[in-house]
């Protein structure tokens, strides 16, 4: 195995990401709990959310747009103008978040980086991405970055194409199963994952575990090692 292509994913791969989320979600539910059944909500807020993605795709302004969009479902008339400012200050503080990159990526990118291409590919909204990605410090160690609605099979076998590449040379590094992972699998590609404490519930999925080309590695300062051993792999 030549591993000519190696793709990093962006939030809770390269920097922290979720737990901004969670902490949204903690001071949305206190808010919503003066208004409605916060169990109620939960499970309103979650089909709703996922009903959204293909409309608003992912990101913070969409998690907004779908939290005022239950609470207008639930709460109706109840639901005022000042509860209305309290959520989108709450978004509005979401945007504003430092950008903390998870230790040993730079390390990591410049171990892997020697005799190959490097590619961050990252899904969401193209504001919010290019900012974390600017803001992280990380962009002149990438040699292409692509910014895509979502990661499918067709998705990465477009950008391999674009790269010249074929699947077998291509390594896919990411923290969820359902997008970083599994499609890589399916084209044929190679995928490290790195699991984190925090993962949004729409990305879980069953590990691979045995897969031929799957690695689950404990940090990202382990990537390097497992792409050598690939690469001594015929």
């Amino acid at each position: 195995m030549n591993p000519r292509i190696v793709a990093f994913d962006g939030d809770d791969t390269l920097w922290f990401h979720e737990h901004v989320f969670t902490t949204a979600q903690e001071r949305i539910e206190a808010i919503m709990a003066r208004h409605v059944d916060i169990e109620l909500w939960s499970k309103a807020f979650s089909e709703i959310e996922i009903r959204n993605l293909r409309h608003y795709g992912y990101g913070v302004k969409s998690f907004i747009l779908s939290v005022i969009e239950t609470a207008t479902t639930l709460c109706g008339e109840q639901f005022d103008g000042n509860t209305v400012g309290e959520l989108l200050e709450i978004g509005k503080s979401m945007l504003r978040q430092d950008v903390n990159v998870l230790k040993g990526t730079e390390y990591a990118l410049k171990a892997v980086a020697e005799g190959r291409r490097l590619v961050l590919i990252t899904k969401g909204d193209p504001v919010e991405q290019s900012y974390k990605i600017e803001a992280s410090g990380l962009l002149r160690q990438f040699q292409v970055v692509e910014i895509v609605l979502e990661k499918t099979p067709e998705t990465y076998r477009s950008i391999i194409s674009k790269l010249g590449g074929d699947a077998s040379e291509f390594v896919m590094v990411g923290n969820t199963m359902r997008s970083d992972v599994l499609p890589v699998l399916e084209i044929g590609g190679w995928a490290i994952h790195i699991p984190q404490d925090l993962v949004w519930e729409h990305e879980h999925a069953p590990a691979p575990i045995g897969h031929p080309r799957f690695a689950q590695v404990a940090s990202i300062e382990q990537v390097p090692q497992t792409i050598a051993r690939w690469a001594n792999v015929s």
